[in-house]
C-alpha cells in the first residue's frame, strides 16, 4: 500500500517537474515579445564606459536621449513614441539605449548626479540647446548622427535609419568633408541640418560651398527649380554672384516659386541683415534715434537708389513701430512705400498683412485724428487687396484675415468718432466669424460691439 502511494506521488511529481519546465519554455519563448510590446529598453545603472562595453559586446550602436524633466515634448515621447511596439523592436534589435537628464533638479538621484561630467561634456560637445534631442553613436563612442524634436514613430523609425547610414548620418558627413571628401548632392541637406542645430560657421561654409560648387555649375533647367531657389533664398549673401542671379531674374524666380515678391523679399531681408541692422542694433543699444541719412547714404550706393530706399522705409517702420516713440515717422515712412508702389512686387495678402499690422499699431497706441486718419486709409487699402487675393485664390485662411482686417477697419472708424458706422462694420465682421465659425473672433466681436454701443474704449488704456 504504502510503496502504491510513492508511486502516485512519484508521478504527480513528475508531472508537475514536467509542467514547469513547459510553462518556464513558453515563458522564454516570449520573453523576447513581451520586452519589444514594451517599447525601447532603456539600460538603467550603467555608466557610459559600460554602455560603450555592452555595445561593442552585442555589436549594437548606441541611442542617447538627451531630455529635461521640465520638457512636455520628452514626456510625449516617453508616453507615446517609446512604448511603441515597432519602435522598440527597431531599436532593441540596432541600439543600445540610455536617456541622459540635462537639467539638475533637487530630487536627482545619484546614477543622475555621476553622470553630469559627461551629460556636460555632450551639450557642450554636441550643441545640445533644446530638447529632447536625440545622439547616435557608433558602439565604440563615436558620435555619428543627432536630431531633435518631438518624433510620431514613423519619423522615429527612419530617423534612426538614417543614423545607421553613412551617407546620412550628419557627423560622419561633416568628418568627411573637413577631410576634403564632399559629396556635393548631399551637402545642401549637411548645411540644412547644421543650421538647425544652431552650428552657423559650419551651416554658412557647407552652404556656400554647396551653392557655388555645385548648384551654380548646373544647367539653367537644373539650377531653377523651387528647392534650389528657396536653399539659395535662406543662404543669400549679397557679395556672392548668386544674389545677383535674384537680381537680375527677379520675374523669373517668383514665377517658378509661384510667390510674388519671393526673389524682392529674398533681396530685401539681405540687405536689412548685412547693412541696415548692425547700424539700427547700435542705435538700440544707446537709446538714441538711427542716423536715416547716413545709413541711406551707405545702402543707396551699395544697393542702387530702389532697393536701397525701399529697404531704409522698411527699416524705418520696423524701428518706430518697436520704440513707439515717433508716429509720425512711421505714418511718413509707410505712405512713402505705397506712394513709390514698393510692395506692388509683393503678393496682394502680404502687402494687405503689412498695412493692417501698422494700422492696427496707430490704433492701439495713437489718439491723433490725423494719424489715425492714415491708418483708416491702409485699412481701406488692405481689405481691397484682399479681395484681390480672394479672388486670385479664395482660401479659409484668406477670409479669415479678411474679417481680421474688416475688426481693424471698425475699430478705427470708432476712435475716429464713426460710432454707427463703426458697429455697422463691426456686426458685418461678426457674421462672417460665424460663418467661418472662428469662436475668439466671435466672442472678441461680440465684445467690442458691447463697448461701441457703451460708448466704451475699445483700446488699451494708455500705460502710466
Amino acid at each position: 500500500m504504502l510503496k502504491s502511494l510513492d508511486h502516485k506521488k512519484l508521478v504527480i511529481m513528475r508531472k508537475i517537474k514536467n509542467a514547469c519546465f513547459i510553462l518556464k519554455s513558453v515563458v522564454c519563448m516570449l520573453l523576447p515579445l513581451f520586452t519589444y510590446a514594451q517599447g525601447i529598453k532603456f539600460e538603467d545603472g550603467l555608466t557610459w564606459e559600460q554602455i560603450k562595453q555592452k555595445a561593442q559586446m552585442e555589436k549594437k550602436h548606441i541611442f542617447v536621449d538627451a531630455y529635461a524633466t521640465w520638457c512636455g515634448p520628452c514626456k510625449k515621447m516617453d508616453q507615446e513614441v517609446y512604448p511603441d511596439e515597432k519602435v522598440g523592436a527597431f531599436f532593441n534589435d540596432h541600439f543600445i539605449s540610455v536617456r541622459l537628464q540635462f537639467d539638475s533638479t533637487q530630487k536627482d538621484n545619484e546614477l543622475t548626479k555621476k553622470w553630469r561630467p559627461i551629460v556636460k561634456s555632450f551639450q557642450q560637445e554636441y550643441k545640445v540647446k533644446s530638447f529632447p534631442t536625440y545622439l547616435f553613436f557608433s558602439p565604440s563612442g563615436v558620435a555619428l548622427d543627432k536630431n531633435a524634436g518631438y518624433r510620431e514613430p514613423k519619423d522615429l523609425l527612419l530617423m534612426a535609419r538614417h543614423a545607421l547610414d553613412p551617407e546620412k548620418q550628419y557627423y560622419t558627413l561633416l568628418q568627411n568633408y573637413r577631410a576634403g571628401i564632399k559629396n556635393y548632392p548631399e551637402l545642401g541637406k549637411m548645411a540644412v541640418k547644421a543650421a538647425y542645430f544652431d552650428d552657423k560657421q559650419i551651416a554658412d561654409s557647407v552652404a556656400g560651398d554647396y551653392i557655388n560648387n555645385y548648384l551654380l555649375s548646373l544647367d539653367e533647367e537644373a539650377l531653377y527649380t523651387k528647392d534650389n531657389l528657396l536653399f539659395i533664398s535662406n543662404n543669400m549673401r549679397s557679395k556672392e554672384k548668386y544674389f545677383d542671379l535674384f537680381c537680375h531674374n527677379r520675374e523669373k524666380i517668383d514665377r517658378i516659386m509661384d510667390y510674388r515678391g519671393f526673389a524682392q523679399n529674398s533681396i530685401d531681408k539681405t540687405i536689412f541683415d548685412e547693412t541696415i541692422y548692425p547700424f539700427v542694433i547700435k542705435y538700440d543699444k544707446t537709446g538714441m534715434a538711427p542716423d536715416w541719412n547716413t545709413i541711406a547714404a551707405i545702402t543707396e550706393k551699395k544697393y542702387g537708389p530702389v532697393d536701397g530706399d525701399r529697404n531704409i522705409q522698411l527699416a524705418k517702420i520696423k524701428w518706430y513701430a518697436y520704440t513707439r516713440q515717433n508716429w509720425d515717422a512711421l505714418v511718413q515712412a509707410l505712405n512713402v512705400l505705397i506712394e513709390r508702389r514698393y510692395l506692388e512686387t509683393w503678393e496682394p495678402d502680404d502687402y494687405a498683412f503689412t498695412l493692417n499690422d501698422n494700422a492696427w499699431t496707430l490704433f492701439q497706441n495713437s489718439s491723433n485724428p490725423r494719424l489715425l486718419a492714415h491708418a483708416l486709409s491702409w485699412s481701406n487699402k488692405s481689405l481691397a487687396l484682399m479681395d484681390t487675393a480672394i479672388t486670385i485664390k479664395d482660401t479659409i485662411y484668406f477670409r479669415g484675415f479678411q474679417v481680421n482686417y474688416m475688426d481693424t477697419k471698425a475699430n478705427l472708424l470708432y476712435k475716429l468718432g464713426h460710432k454707427q458706422e463703426a458697429i455697422t462694420q463691426e456686426e458685418k465682421a461678426l457674421d462672417m466669424a460665424r460663418n467661418l465659425k472662428i469662436d475668439d473672433f466671435i466672442t472678441n466681436f461680440n465684445v467690442t460691439i458691447v463697448k461701441m454701443k457703451k460708448d466704451e474704449p475699445t483700446w488699451p488704456s494708455p500705460k502710466p
